[in-house]
């Protein structure tokens, strides 16, 4: 039983190692080690996020909740933005922001293409995805253009698609569906603060510890 195992532990600590070096920014474009570090974290979140995202969506779509159009076209977006990370994170990290923010404004938009229950998902995205931006992008010019674009999207496409679902879904169906719509936001928007949570945490540990250090030292010197 043992050696049929070890080579299982082999490939897992393979990949993870890959994993971890391969979503490690690189230094060359940023200079402090403690915002590296930081970066590096938001990073590897970010594919796990996403790799959740895609396993939720597949559930969805065994469990034929929504639209199966719109599980299908969302974990291939998820999909498709992970590859452009990998491609871009270490050397190229502005076009990935760019990137994973038309990826979400278009998304939004192509729900409406998926039925009545799409535009429910549609209205519910423009809330949640400018706050996504800004976690895995960690860059307040790319959440502000996402808030703006998500809250024209909001006020002005949407608005028509938003008056046919509710005059013509069932209320009950219309009422379920908005339910669901808003439970997944709720979800997305849980992970969005324990994330930021623990990377601040991390953050403050790292700055603080070197102080920390330095301050115990001076003592010990103090002291001799």
């Amino acid at each position: 039983m043992i050696p049929a195992i070890n080579p299982i532990l082999k490939i897992r600590k393979f990949i993870s190692h890959y994993f971890h070096e391969l979503s490690r920014p690189s230094a060359k474009y940023i200079q402090k080690n403690i915002l590296l570090e930081l970066v590096h974290q938001r990073n590897k979140a970010f594919v796990l996020v996403e790799l959740l995202v895609i396993v939720f969506f597949m559930i969805n779509l065994v469990c034929k909740y929504g639209p199966p159009s719109a599980q299908i076209e969302a974990s291939i977006a998820s999909f498709g933005v992970i590859v452009v990370f990998f491609l871009t994170c270490r050397s190229h990290p502005e076009t990935f922001r760019t990137v994973y923010n038309i990826v979400n404004c278009l998304h939004g938009i192509s729900m409406t293409q998926h039925g009545l229950d799409g535009v429910l998902g549609a209205w519910q995205a423009t809330v949640v995805y400018p706050n996504l931006v800004y976690l895995f992008t960690g860059s307040l010019p790319q959440y502000l253009l996402s808030f703006i674009v998500q809250t024209s999207i909001m006020n002005t496409y949407l608005q028509d698609y938003m008056e046919t679902s509710i005059r013509e879904m069932d209320p009950q169906v219309f009422v379920r569906t908005f339910s669901y719509y808003t439970n997944q936001n709720m979800v997305f928007n849980m992970l969005t603060i324990i994330l930021t949570h623990f990377m601040i945490k991390m953050h403050i540990f790292e700055f603080l510890m070197p102080k920390q250090n330095e301050k115990t030292l001076k003592d010990k010197r103090t002291f001799c």
